[in-house]
């Protein structure tokens, strides 16, 4: 039959097209190059050692101290000192943690170690009633003698230190309470040169913070003497 040629014709043109391969597009090439995740840098320590002890507030040794160094979000180490005490280059730039179980935490950046010879820290325990933020402490030379004169300032409030080298502040926080909170130390080296240490309180405490700073100069007066007949 006549008709069924063109039938035939077009079941043949099918089978064809289904046993041919499918023509797929490549994928282009990716421009991304490929991401290399490399070891965070670890901190050089450039600054000098500083000797140091952590106490109560009873003036107590605290053993098992933890220090934690934070360099940034993926990089710190943690250093254990047994006796609470010894010897630690603290650098400009890492956060610092006082920890020790039982106390709360103080956490601070520091700024000036070549002048700071050796730091007393006090830590709160953390079963003590809250008192409030108060920061206090006694500013002393290298060779441990009072150091009068110095000028110390926190939360906007300036001292000078007296006879006794002590300083104490009652900060009155900001609404918020989240920003650090400074404590700096000015001194006089030479008639055109000032020395200068600065801390910042990180985690804002409501309870007492205490530390004593012994500071490298030559600038601390003798005492006077008593008169003599």
């Amino acid at each position: 039959m006549p008709a069924s040629r063109p039938i035939a014709s077009l079941l043949s043109l099918l089978a064809l097209l289904l046993v041919m391969p499918s023509c797929q597009q490549e994928p282009a090439e990716s421009n991304m190059e490929d991401t290399v995740t490399e070891a965070p840098p670890k901190l050089v320590k450039t600054g000098p050692e500083t000797s140091f002890q952590v106490l109560n507030a009873d003036g107590q040794n605290i053993p098992n101290v933890k220090i934690y160094e934070t360099v940034s979000a993926a990089s710190g180490s943690v250093y254990q000192f047994s006796r609470g005490e010894g010897n630690f280059n603290f650098e400009a730039g890492p956060k610092y943690k006082l920890r020790s179980e039982g106390y709360h935490d103080l956490e601070f950046t520091i700024d000036g170690m070549d002048h700071l010879t050796r730091v007393v820290f006090y830590l709160w325990r953390s079963e003590a009633s809250h008192e409030g933020l108060s920061v206090s402490g006694q500013v002393r030379a290298s060779n441990f003698r009072m150091f009068q004169g110095v000028q110390v300032a926190c939360g906007g409030e300036q001292i000078i230190s007296g006879d006794d080298g002590a300083f104490f502040f009652q900060p009155v926080l900001d609404e918020e309470g989240s920003k650090p909170l400074p404590l700096a130390y000015t001194w006089p080296i030479t008639a055109s040169e000032q020395g200068e240490l600065r801390l910042e309180l990180l985690n804002r405490p409501d309870f007492p913070v205490r530390l004593d700073v012994y500071l490298d100069t030559e600038t601390v007066l003798a005492p006077k003497q008593k008169a003599t007949n």
